[in-house]
C-alpha cells in the first residue's frame, strides 16, 4: 500500500490543495482520497480542485472540527490521504436528503454498495469488509440513519462520524466526488482479505451512581428531566452537589453512560440551557437508566487500546480516525495533545482523522470516542 499525505494551513482552498499535494509522486494515482477541511477553506473549492486534479479517484470526506495527519493535531487546516495499491475494493454511495431518511433508503444505499462490487450477500463473508460513513452533524439523524444503514449491510462492521464545522454549529458538509453538500451522508464500502481493524476507545468508567431519564425531546436531543427533577438538578444530586456547582468541566469530567455486550458507550453532554434542560450529542430516549461517568487518563488509555489493536499485526500502514471534538478540547485543556498525536504516529506509519460532533461504530452513535480503522498491507 502506497499513502499519500499532506496538508495546508492556506485559508485560500485552491492554494491549499495545491501545498498539500506538492509532493505527491505524479505516477502514482490514488484510489481513493480522504479528505477533511476546516471552515478556513471554502469547500466547494476543495472539491472541485481535488476531483480537477484526481478525476480517476474515488474522494470522499468532510468538514470538521479539528483536523489530525501524522504525528499532528490542526485547527484551522485542509488534510489529505490518498490510498494507492490497496488491494481493496471500493465503492460509494450518497444519500442527498439525510434528514427525511428512512429503512428503504437504507436498504437502496446497502444495494448500491453491495451491487457496485458484485457481492452475493447470501454468501459473503463480512470479515472482509467494511464500511465507512460520513454525515452531516446538524441534523440530528446519525443515529437514526447509521442504525438503518448498519441493519442493511448485514453484519459488516462500520465506522464513521459527524462532520463539524469549528464549533459554529450552523453548517456541515460531506466533500464527495467534486461537490460540496449538506443534508447528506456517504458510505464507502471496501472489501479485502487482508488485515483491518476497527477501534474503538474512550478514557470513561461506569460508577454505581445511577440516574433515570424521565423526560425529553427527542428530535433535539434534549433530556428535560432526570429522576423527576429538571435535568440540571437530577444531575447535581446524583453527584452530590448543587446545581450552581455543576460547570460544564463538570458535565465534561463526568458524563452519562450505558453499557451494552460489555462495552461503555458515552452520552455526552453537549450544552445545559437557562431552563436547566440538556443538550447530548448523542440521542437519549425517555426511560433509559444511565451511569454517571468517571474517567482514567486520556493518554493512558489511548495508549493501551492502540497497542491492543496492533499486537496481532504491529504498525499500521494507515490509520483513519475519527475522534470527538470534546476529546481534542480535552486533551488541549490538558496540554495531551501532542501526546495524543505522538500515539496516533506510533500506531501507523501514515494517519488521518478529523474532530467530530459524533462518532459512530456498529449501530450505535456515541460520543467522546475515538473510533477508527487501521490498515495493515492489504490483498
Amino acid at each position: 500500500m502506497n499513502v499519500l499525505t499532506g496538508h495546508s494551513v492556506d485559508r485560500d482552498a485552491k492554494a491549499a490543495v495545491a501545498e498539500a499535494t506538492k509532493d505527491w509522486d505524479p505516477s502514482l494515482c490514488p484510489e481513493i482520497l480522504f479528505v477533511f477541511a476546516s471552515t478556513a477553506q471554502d469547500s466547494h473549492v476543495v472539491a472541485s480542485e481535488l476531483a480537477s486534479k484526481f478525476p480517476k479517484t474515488m474522494i470522499v470526506g468532510c468538514t470538521s472540527t479539528g483536523e489530525h495527519v501524522t504525528g499532528r493535531h490542526l485547527s484551522g487546516s485542509l488534510v489529505l490521504s490518498g490510498l494507492c495499491n490497496t488491494g481493496i475494493r471500493w465503492a460509494v454511495s450518497v444519500t442527498r436528503t439525510l434528514s427525511a431518511f428512512g429503512a428503504k433508503d437504507a436498504d437502496a444505499v446497502a444495494a448500491e454498495l453491495f451491487g457496485k462490487l458484485g457481492v452475493n450477500t447470501e454468501d459473503m463473508d463480512t470479515s472482509e469488509y467494511f464500511c465507512l460513513s460520513f454525515m452531516d452533524g446538524l441534523r440530528t439523524k446519525e443515529e437514526w440513519v447509521g442504525a438503518l444503514v448498519a441493519d442493511a449491510l448485514q453484519g459488516v462492521r462500520m465506522v464513521g462520524g459527524s462532520a463539524g464545522d469549528d464549533l459554529a454549529f450552523k453548517e456541515t458538509r460531506i466533500i464527495i466526488n467534486g461537490e460540496s453538500i449538506t443534508d447528506a451522508g456517504a458510505f464507502v464500502l471496501g472489501h479485502g482479505k487482508g488485515a483491518f481493524q476497527i477501534l474503538k476507545t474512550q478514557h470513561f468508567t461506569t460508577t454505581p451512581r445511577q440516574v433515570a431519564v424521565t423526560k425529553v425531546d427527542l428530535t433535539a436531543r434534549r433530556v428535560l428531566e432526570i429522576d423527576g427533577l429538571p435535568a440540571l438538578e437530577g444531575y447535581a444530586r446524583a453527584l452530590g452537589m448543587k446545581r450552581e456547582e455543576v460547570t460544564s468541566d463538570v458535565t465534561f469530567m463526568n458524563p452519562l453512560t450505558f453499557s451494552c455486550n460489555g462495552q461503555i458507550y458515552v452520552r455526552a453532554i453537549a450544552k445545559v440551557d437557562d431552563d436547566g434542560s440538556f443538550v447530548f450529542y448523542s440521542a437519549v430516549e425517555e426511560g433509559m437508566v444511565l451511569e454517571i461517568g468517571s474517567h482514567h487518563d486520556l493518554v493512558e488509555a489511548t495508549k493501551t487500546d492502540l497497542d491492543a489493536m496492533m499486537k496481532s499485526g504491529g504498525q499500521f500502514d494507515f490509520f483513519l480516525g475519527y475522534n470527538c471534538i470534546l476529546r481534542a478540547l480535552e486533551a488541549d485543556k490538558t496540554k495531551q495533545a501532542v501526546d495524543v498525536a505522538g500515539l496516533w504516529a506510533s500506531a501507523s506509519k501514515a494517519t488521518l482523522g478529523f474532530d467530530t460532533y459524533g462518532e459512530f461504530l456498529d449501530g450505535v452513535q456515541i460520543s467522546q470516542t475515538l473510533v477508527g480503522i487501521g490498515f495493515h498491507g492489504v490483498s
